[in-house]
């Protein structure tokens, strides 16, 4: 079954590792030229978690428990059998029944929801040919050469007890190299939202670009109307000049006027030394006498406003009664007109009384003569009621009626007073808002009262700013008429005025010259920005690009976590593969070189000559890709099987 097909299945179960060996040398034995296979020993190794696999069986190999897990360690010589032909031994020698030389490893177990772990099967061609028995090899001397053979199946016992160590070492390396797999991935996760926010703020970057960009639009457009007031400003300077030279002239005219102003204001009754003008006085009077007016008018106001909104609240009132009264006749109405309508099916079935036949004659002929004349007749249906019982029902239902029409005609007339009560209620709320400054407008008795309001406090203000004017003008006219703060100041200022408005036209044509300046530099701003502009769009595209780099940076930290976490499963199965093949070397010992040393003895001299066939055929494999010349070398592979999950 395919590793597919078998996972996750359940029942009992044989793992076979079978080891087909096709590396072939030609050699010498017995006189004639032989094939001899490559002298492979393969040491294979797996764990089976106790779980999932029990009643573990295993041919050509041996099983370690080690904590929740089973090992299953083997050794097998793939083609030694072969090219030592033991089978044609068998009536020679009377230990080779006894003696089997291994060349596959099988395990049967019961298993449940099947999965395991990687096998591991290292495969080494070296491991008869480095005890150097070719070099003094003879049938007499063949004790010695297996006793070497002992001496390095224990040192090779010991070197897979080192083996053992270093593994051990390497997983807990992995331990060190999951953690740093660890920070690296917390790194790079720190990195991809650092990448994140550094793509986000550079779009804000790219946006204040833009909106430096359209600024030095603005920018260059208020330089060229400042260019173009700067040289209005040249040509006012010029006329303001000019105007200061007639105001010069001017002034001349007004100091004669403000001396006939000023003698103006002191015509009247007020003559005695530190009394105001007479027109003062009078100002004032006006002005105490348009404030109390306006007063009294806003006081009415206010008066006849509250007066309506307690009207107002009146009809309000008068509503609201009124509705709960009509809601009252409605429900009243409504049971009057089901009391008619109970009346009236009543009065309609005793109409329906008992219907009779009559037969009448419809047709007799004028010449009716005998007894054969032919009568027709016809018959018709009435109704029969019963005279007292019909009055009784036309009675109750002529009086549920006139209560049904009683009950609607109260309903109406509650309505119309509503109707009634509404309208007045408009027409006062509208004299309210006609009444109020802000709704003045809606009709024109309220725009007269506004207009009466405003008129009010124009008055007192416009008599109040006219007094306050006549102050200012008395003043004015005192201080004008002064020798250093009146016109003769005036006419020295005009001067200067006239010297300043030549050096404000000198001025501002330096600032027309220097706004065509500004302009240029606005415009290269401008060409910047855009450049600019340009960058940061580059900018966000390569911050867009770098963020998803980190992206992908962390997935691959991920991914090595993940792979450094596998690396230390494997360096742990490495660790226990590694302790099966120490186990399986030392069963090599006690199954494989004692049983030779047994044989030592035996009359094998064409079992010995293949023997050191084989053994030359080990020495002689020295490499797989090929060696350089006067090099030396050996070759051992390593062959590994994925594992198998349940899905």
């Amino acid at each position: 079954m395919t590793p597919d097909e078998i996972a996750g299945k359940s029942g009992k179960v044989i793992i076979r590792l079978d080891y087909e060996n096709n590396a072939y040398q030609k050699a010498e034995a017995g006189g004639k030229e032989i094939d001899i296979q490559v002298p492979f020993a393969m040491l294979s190794g797996m764990i089976l978690p106790q779980d999932t696999f029990s009643n573990i069986s295993v041919t050509n190999g041996r099983i370690i428990s080690e904590g929740n897990n089973s090992i299953v360690a083997g050794i097998a010589f793939p083609g030694l059998k072969e090219s030592l032909k033991l089978d044609t031994l068998e009536n020679k020698l009377t230990k080779v029944e006894d003696f089997e030389i291994p060349d596959y490893l099988e395990i049967t177990a019961d298993v449940v929801n099947f999965e395991m772990g990687m096998t591991m099967t290292v495969a080494m061609s070296d491991l008869l040919s480095d005890q150097n028995l070719t070099e003094t090899f003879s049938v007499r001397d063949l004790s010695d050469s297996v006793n070497q053979l002992e001496g390095g199946t224990a040192e090779l016992k010991d070197g897979s007890v080192s083996l053992e160590d270093g593994s051990k070492t390497l997983a807990d390396g992995t331990v060190s190299l999951l953690d740093g797999a660890r920070t690296l991935r917390e790194g790079s996760g720190t990195l991809k939202d650092g990448t994140k926010e550094l793509y986000e703020k550079s779009g804000q970057l790219d946006e204040g670009a833009r909106k430096l960009q359209d600024g030095t639009g603005q920018l260059t457009e208020g330089a060229s109307k400042l260019a173009d007031g700067a040289g209005s400003l040249s040509q006012g300077a010029g006329q303001l000049g000019s105007g200061a030279q007639a105001l010069a002239g001017g002034l001349e005219q007004v100091d004669a006027g403000i001396k006939m102003l000023q003698a103006a204001l002191e015509t009247g009754s007020a003559t005695q030394q530190g009394q105001q003008p007479a027109i003062l006085a009078g100002s004032q009077s006006v002005t105490e006498a348009a404030a109390a007016l306006d007063t009294l008018i806003n006081e009415y106001f206010s008066t006849y406003a509250a007066s309506l909104n307690t009207i107002i609240d009146n009809v309000l009132k008068q509503i609201n009664n009124t509705t709960a009264a009509l809601n009252a006749a409605r429900a009243e109405k409504e049971n009057a007109e089901a009391e008619r309508d109970a009346a009236k099916a009543v009065w309609e079935e005793v109409c329906n009384g008992e219907v009779r036949q009559i037969e009448t004659v419809t047709n007799v002929p004028n010449d009716v003569s005998g007894g054969d004349a032919a009568v027709i007749t016809e018959v018709s249906n009435f109704t029969v009621c019963q005279p007292e019982t019909l009055k009784d029902a036309a009675r109750n239902y002529e009086a549920a009626e006139e209560k049904a029409a009683v009950c609607q005609a109260n309903v109406s007339a509650l309505e119309e007073k509503i109707t009634q009560l509404q309208e007045q209620l408009a027409q006062l709320q509208e004299i309210l808002q006609q009444n109020t400054p802000l709704n003045a407008e809606q009709s024109e008795q309220g725009a007269y009262i506004a207009l009466i309001k405003t008129y009010s406090g124009q008055i007192a203000n416009g008599t109040a700013s006219l007094n306050q004017g006549l102050k200012l003008l008395d003043a004015g006219v005192r201080q004008m008429a002064s020798e250093t703060e009146g016109v003769p100041a005036l006419k020295s200022g005009a001067q200067s005025l006239q010297s300043g408005a030549e050096a404000v036209k000198n001025g501002s044509d330096v600032l027309s010259k220097g706004a065509g300046e500004l302009k240029g530099g606005i415009i290269s701003l401008g060409n910047g920005a855009a450049e600019l502009k340009a960058g940061t769009g580059k900018l966000v595209e390569g911050t867009g690009t770098l963020h998803n780099g980190a992206k992908t940076l962390a997935d691959g930290t991920a991914a090595l976590y993940d792979g450094a976490a596998a690396l230390k499963d494997g360096a742990e199965e490495l660790s226990a593969g590694c302790l099966a093949l120490k186990d399986g070397l030392f069963r090599f010992d006690e199954e494989g070189i004692s049983k030779l040393t047994e044989l030592a003895g035996e009359d094998t001299g064409e079992v010995f000559e293949r023997l050191e066939a084989v053994l030359d055929a080990g020495k002689a494999y020295k490499t797989f890709g090929g060696l350089a010349e006067g090099m030396d070398g050996s070759v051992k592979f390593i062959i590994k099987t994925d594992g198998v999950k349940a899905k």
